[in-house]
């Protein structure tokens, strides 16, 4: 066999191991990307619904949770009580307020409803409707919501209910409130252009289908939901689902305040052969590129390694047939060799400075993370109190220079240690955050905010008289004491305000200002103590 014939032979034993091989890559490669594509939009889209769920509730809710706690519904449980025209004119506020609520309304033990612009028929009794019941198995704690269509108009209407306990736990009634969901049926009917298949649906926590875009299936149970249940503990996931003799790829998200699943349904058929029909146009490229390169190496081996044996073998002919040098046709191109190796030089150069340029730009954003790092306190974001310090020193060489004034406003957390100790630190920690973020938000852009300790602050307040700081340090204290934060009690805090003097030294400010703050904590807390540097 010709030498020709075998490297042509070996071609192609290497073409279709080249097609074998970057076929099979590519087809792995392109299938876990082509899922995990669609598995993030699903699992975009899932959060999404879950995300509207939310906002959509977490307001109807707040409300049931508030009128539960009202005075005015509390005291409309004593049977000698008839005067509803308080109780009714905080519904109609509430309602004036938040769009979406139907009907607030109150129903007690002694049969009595309270409502606003609804006149039940006669013989009704709210104790035995569905939204009484469901407040009474979840009390104290607020119901997970009940959809049901609207008698009169058949709107879409979800019903969310709280028991009222007397001072002895004992059962009173139950505060409730109709909100419409139109809004949370339009995005469970939304169609998705990325798949026609796509669906949404939410369960209750037995499985129970509580909103869907076909009617008929409202109030069944899920039929994938034994499958689903063991994951709820996990918050959220994805799983592949048999329902309705098909293969579904199962999107959740477990909505723990309601003890809601929402759910996101793509058919496993539609997933995949998007991701089969790609592979395959893919595998056929491949095996294109392979065929081209296949000739390519074909014609280059001809020219490069038959031709000049060929050469060669004219070459020792014409020895043999004893021509001299000069007398042959050609000579054996072998000069080649030099300049291919210098490609693969100046190639090695080019990949190595590549590398080195992004070896170098990777050292600079490390080394611009740990410079942030060094300046910053970890939990709040913050400056921290190197920082700050240096913040210090500019400001106060800057009034030094120029004849300036400056104001500094050193604070901290009243009764931090009671937080720490009774909810422990991880609520310590959050309150920590959720006031510097506070703080923050209410300075200028020109103003420094620094954690200067434990629970402590401090902010430099630059061209900033005594007056204008006591204004701000008041707004700030307000805020704080009005904000609700993660803990039974008010969080307060105890303010020392101090501006700067001449032939005033940097410490004695900051000794001055710390004295103004236990002073604020000695007159009572929550309070503001003002005075200058001597």
């Amino acid at each position: 066999m010709s030498l020709q014939k075998t490297l042509f032979g070996k071609l192609v034993l290497l073409t279709l191991a080249m097609v074998i091989l970057l076929g099979s890559l590519v087809s792995v490669v392109l299938y876990h990307s082509g899922l995990d594509s669609a598995q993030a939009v699903i699992r975009n889209k899932n959060m999404a619904a879950a995300h509207h769920i939310r906002g959509y509730v977490q307001p109807l809710r707040s409300v049931v949770q508030y009128l539960a706690a009202k005075d005015a519904v509390r005291q409309a449980m004593d049977t000698n009580y008839r005067d509803e025209s308080q109780l009714l004119e905080l519904f109609r506020v509430l309602q004036d307020a938040n769009p979406t609520i139907h009907f607030i309304f109150a129903a007690y033990e002694d049969g009595r409803l309270v409502i606003n612009d609804y006149v039940p028929p006669p013989g009704f009794d709210p104790r035995i409707r569905p939204w009484y019941e469901a407040g009474v198995r979840a009390g104290p704690a607020l119901s997970g919501g009940i959809p049901y269509r609207e008698i009169k108009s058949d709107e879409w209407l979800v019903s969310f209910s709280q028991v009222l306990l007397d001072e002895d736990g004992g059962l009173r009634g139950v505060v409730a409130i109709d909100a419409l969901v139109d809004a949370v049926m339009e995005v469970i009917g939304a169609r998705d252009p990325s798949f026609t298949t796509a669906r949404n649906l939410v369960l209750d926590h037995e499985g129970r289908i509580l909103f869907h875009a076909q009617d008929g299936l409202i109030g069944t149970r899920f039929a994938g939901w034994d499958s689903l249940a063991p994951m709820m503990g996990e918050g959220s996931g994805q799983l592949f689902l048999a329902v309705d003799q098909r293969t579904w790829m199962v999107q959740f998200i477990h909505e723990e305040p309601l003890n809601w699943t929402v759910v996101t349904m793509v058919e496993k058929r539609e997933v995949l052969l998007p991701i089969m029909l790609r592979i395959l146009q893919s595998v056929a490229v491949v095996l294109c590129i392979a065929l081209l390169l296949s000739a390519s190496m074909a014609r280059n081996l001809s020219a490069h390694i038959v031709g000049p044996l060929r050469l060669l073998e004219q070459r020792v002919r014409d020895v043999v047939d004893g021509k001299a040098l000069g007398q042959t046709r050609q000579s054996v191109p072998l000069a080649g060799l030099k300049n291919e190796i210098g490609t693969i030089s100046q190639a090695i150069e080019a990949v190595t400075e590549h590398a080195l340029y992004q070896k170098n730009r990777e050292l600079q954003h490390n080394n611009a993370l740990l410079e942030r790092l060094s300046q910053t306190d970890s939990m709040t974001g913050l400056m921290n109190r190197r920082k700050m310090n240096e913040q210090l020193e500019q400001e106060y060489s800057r009034v030094c220079r120029y004849q300036g004034t400056f104001v500094l406003m050193l604070f901290d957390i009243d009764h931090f240690k009671q937080i720490n100790d009774t909810h422990g630190h991880h609520v310590g920690d959050f309150v920590i955050q959720e006031l510097a973020a506070l703080v923050r938000s209410m300075v200028r852009a020109t103003d420094s905010v620094a954690r200067w300790g434990g629970e402590e602050f401090l902010i430099l307040f630059p061209e900033t008289d005594q007056a204008a700081a006591m204004n701000i340090a008041e707004k700030i204290r307000a805020a704080i004491a009005a904000h609700r934060f993660p803990v039974p009690r008010p969080v307060t805090v105890s303010i020392g305000i101090c501006q700067h003097r001449p032939d005033t030294s940097l410490q004695e400010l900051l000794i001055a200002a710390d004295k103004l703050l236990y002073q604020a904590k000695s007159g009572g807390r929550n309070r503001i103590c003002v005075g200058c540097s001597e």
